[in-house]
């Protein structure tokens, strides 16, 4: 089954959409945000009129890119799913909401910094250890994961005394 929308004169096929998914089902994927809230709480939450929200979930009008960012972020769902029904509700942080933390690898990170600063007998103000540590983070979290080793920190910590 093939879905046919068309925006601004130009046909566009999705193969295979349907429900939630399906780019012209704006306000399934609306309902499906609100949930159980009634549409006046979800509409204050998301900081647009709630006649605004009832004319969407009717079909009668399209949010603007900044309700669609509201709505979303109210919903807690990505910018994507919300707009064309593409990837999950939630496949990464919606908008607003960090990506959660790894408490074990922060806490990692803290303790291996610590023995190395006290190996070398260096103490670190607050501002350049959270500095050290956010790197550390973000270098074991990227996408170019290295691997966590005393050598790795060591040789930050003494970039930075």
């Amino acid at each position: 089954m093939e879905t046919a929308v068309t925006i601004e004169d130009q046909e566009i096929l999705y193969p295979g959409t349907s429900g939630l998914n399906d780019p012209a089902s704006f306000p399934a994927r609306l309902e499906a945000l609100i949930g159980d809230m009634s549409v006046r709480a979800f509409a204050r939450k998301a900081g647009v009129s709630d006649t605004f929200l009832r004319q969407c979930l009717a079909g009668r009008t399209e949010p603007t890119r900044t309700k669609i960012l509201a709505i979303a972020e109210a919903g807690g769902a990505t910018v994507e799913w919300v707009a064309t029904g593409r990837g999950g509700p939630s496949d990464q942080p919606a908008i607003g909401e960090p990506a959660p933390i790894d408490r074990e690898l922060l806490e990692s990170i803290i303790e291996i910094s610590e023995q190395v600063l006290d190996d070398i007998g260096h103490e670190l103000g607050a501002a350049r250890k959270a500095r050290l540590i956010s790197a550390l983070y973000d270098m074991h979290t990227g996408s170019n994961r290295e691997s966590l080793s005393r050598e790795t920190i060591h040789r930050l910590v003494s970039s930075t005394v």
